[in-house]
């Protein structure tokens, strides 16, 4: 248990008897202190200015927050960025107002409370108080308290056990207790990370660097992994080079990277999917790059790695395989089944190869296009190659493959009253072939539009937006006979795991893997290598990126 401190005593932690208000915020050469008093006293101030060691730089406050009648405890730190239930503090120091209702009251008593910073150097170099005044961001019955607590260093938010009000008299039984796992001290706090420094060429803007934190502090729904395998996608350069800088525009320094494969090493408090040593494959979509030695996310953004599959050909799933399992089950209505008739551009891509295989797996009769340099990539994932319509027969290991180079698929197939087109290449072309195959009332789904290598700005949806406009108008009151659909992946964590379990652990969907670099033997020319192989268009399966041996 910790006491309560009366007025004039110092905290049980120090034997000192001195004649100060509570509130005081005290910096020692042993410790933080942060002393709780509901009454209001003289303001902070700094005593007993001392030479600061490195043992105390990696000192933090401890904060105490109830909100919906669970307490909490989470750090500040001066590297990352803490959200707590909605607000996002990113100073070190803050001086919050806010409201205590003790039991058996009913109005807020308000009082302010002051943050040390975690790095006590920048505190005393300013020679007083480096605050941010938040204006009663938190309503007056979320309370935040503050403790005479040391020696503790960065956390992830975690529950902590039940707060205690007598009168004036505050404190917390058994502060110690946590459901969360504690990461020990010889975890590291540095890793190897892809560095992207801006918009560019990927010689221009990425470097590798090994002084990179880790990111240790979780919110209570995400964990951190261990990688051992990244893979890259086209979304990977498109967003190096800029091209999505409209929509989404990250801060520089930024890890790049979305696929990931590796093991878990620490969950947020509410994380129920998984524990510390399971096995996980998946999309961070919008969180940290995986292109680093750890990464964090949100749990839904991950799934079980499959059994039968290593960490290098997990890598290779996630973003490409759920992005054309959504376009054949989720976007196309009603879904791809025995008998559907699906036909596939580009079925060399990542993207293609997958679906080819997933609308195979459920009964439906396929079709694509590649080129002849890239037949034998369907030949890998164990097809027969027929070139010819009339030799197509029932044999489900037989594919229909037209070389885009020398035919067009539109005039091959005309009126052959396909339900769906999925094209995972771009160009206006498709778009024109397709209509000539398609049934009336059939699906044309895009990941890549008529120009997949455009970027997205101002210019592209002025140029761009009123012709999906008209193509999605006339898919929607029939005057093209045809839906039009842009599909976007969005993550969802029971999709990889149904992935998983229906389709690889069964056999029935394979990854191809072109090339794995490591940048452990080649260092930052293994990503360079990444990015070129991939928008160079010349792979024959997934590029990955090999981040560490499995023990």
């Amino acid at each position: 248990m910790v006491p309560y401190v009366e007025e004039g005593t110092d905290s049980m932690l120090s034997n000192r008897n001195v004649t100060r208000s509570p509130d005081e915020i005290l910096v020692s050469e042993n410790r933080v202190d942060g002393i709780f008093c509901r009454k209001k006293k003289k303001p902070n101030r700094v005593r007993k200015q001392t030479k600061i060691t490195d043992h105390q730089i990696e000192r933090t406050i401890i904060m105490v927050i109830e909100y919906n009648k669970h307490n909490y405890i989470g750090t500040l730190t001066n590297t990352q960025y803490l959200s707590t239930f909605g607000y996002v503090y990113n100073e070190l120091t803050l001086q919050v107002s806010t409201g205590l209702v003790l039991p058996g009251t009913t109005d807020p008593q308000y009082q302010q409370f002051h943050f040390v910073p975690q790095n006590p150097r920048q505190y005393y170099q300013q020679k007083t108080p480096y605050q941010q005044t938040y204006n009663s961001v938190l309503t007056p019955r979320v309370n935040l308290f503050l403790y005479s607590l040391s020696v503790y260093k960065p956390t992830c938010l975690t529950r902590s056990s039940p707060m205690c009000a007598k009168g004036d008299k505050i404190y917390m039984t058994n502060m110690t207790e946590s459901t969360t796992n504690k990461m020990d001290d010889s975890f590291p706090t540095k890793m190897l990370a892809a560095q992207q420094t801006g918009y560019g060429e990927v010689r221009n803007v990425i470097t590798l660097g090994n002084e990179v934190p880790v990111p240790r502090q979780l919110s209570s729904n995400q964990i951190l992994v261990k990688v051992y395998a990244a893979s890259i996608n086209p979304v990977d350069w498109k967003l190096l080079n800029g091209n999505m800088s409209l929509i989404i525009r990250p801060s520089f320094p930024h890890i790049p990277g979305k696929d990931v494969a590796g093991v878990v090493v620490d969950i947020g408090a509410s994380v129920k999917r998984f524990q510390i040593g399971d096995e996980v494959y998946g999309n961070l979509h919008m969180d940290d790059g995986s292109y680093a030695e750890y990464v964090r996310g949100n749990e839904g953004n991950f799934a079980l790695k499959p059994k039968n599959l290593s960490m290098i050909e997990a890598a290779a799933v996630p973003l490409a395989c759920e992005t054309s399992y959504q376009a054949l089950f989720v976007k196309t209505s009603p879904p791809v089944g025995a008998q559907t008739k699906v036909f596939i551009c580009g079925g060399a891509t990542a993207t293609g190869l997958y679906a080819i295989q997933m609308a195979k797996a459920v009964g439906a009769h396929v079709a694509t296009t590649c080129s002849q340099r890239n037949f034998n990539v369907m030949e890998k994932v164990g097809y027969k190659i027929v070139q010819d319509v009339n030799e197509v027969n029932d044999d489900p290991q037989q594919l229909l493959v037209i070389d885009y180079n020398s035919k067009n698929f539109g005039d091959i197939l005309k009126d052959q009253n396909y339900d769906l087109v999925y094209d995972c290449v771009g160009g206006e072309q498709q778009w024109i072939a397709a209509k000539q195959i398609l049934r009336q009332g059939g699906q044309f789904v895009t990941i890549a539009g008529d120009d997949p290598e455009a970027s997205v700005s101002l210019k592209s949806a002025v140029t761009i937006g009123p012709r999906l406009l008209s193509r999605k108008l006339g898919s929607v009151f029939g005057s093209s006979h045809h839906g039009y659909i842009f599909h976007l992946l969005s993550p969802v964590s029971s999709e990889l795991d149904l992935i998983r379990s229906e389709f690889i652990e069964t056999g029935k969907v394979k990854s191809l893997i072109d090339t794995v670099f490591d940048w452990r033997t080649e260092g930052v020319e293994a990503l360079y290598k990444l990015y070129e192989k991939s928008k160079s268009g010349k792979a024959q399966g997934k590029l990955i990126l090999k981040i560490a041996d499995v023990q």
